[in-house]
């Protein structure tokens, strides 16, 4: 997943530099890109809108429709915090 939001935030990079239309098509890839990991979060039965999800997508998704501040890597520490919020499974402990 870091990865994909990675080359994500690289498109949204490279379209930075294009004037208007850049900003225009870097809005589009955004969308996408967040249509795209709240589906791969729901197939992995994780609530992408929840309470504290919730709060980090709106404003990670805020700040990339800012024209400056939308180069920065925004999706991909969205991403991150979002998987420090999972809680993951303990280990069992093995009976011997």
């Amino acid at each position: 997943m870091f990865m994909t939001a990675a080359m994500f935030d690289g498109i949204q990079f490279i379209l930075s530099f294009i004037p208007i239309i850049g900003q225009i098509l870097s809005m589009g890839v955004n969308i996408f890109a967040q249509m795209t990991f709240a589906l791969w979060f729901y197939s992995r039965g994780i609530s992408y809108f929840e309470a504290k999800r919730g709060v980090r997508v709106l404003i990670t998704t805020a700040t990339e429709f800012i024209p400056i501040i939308q180069a920065l890597p925004a999706l991909t520490l969205q991403i991150f915090l979002m998987y420090q919020t999972i809680e993951m499974p303990k280990p069992q402990k093995r009976e011997e």
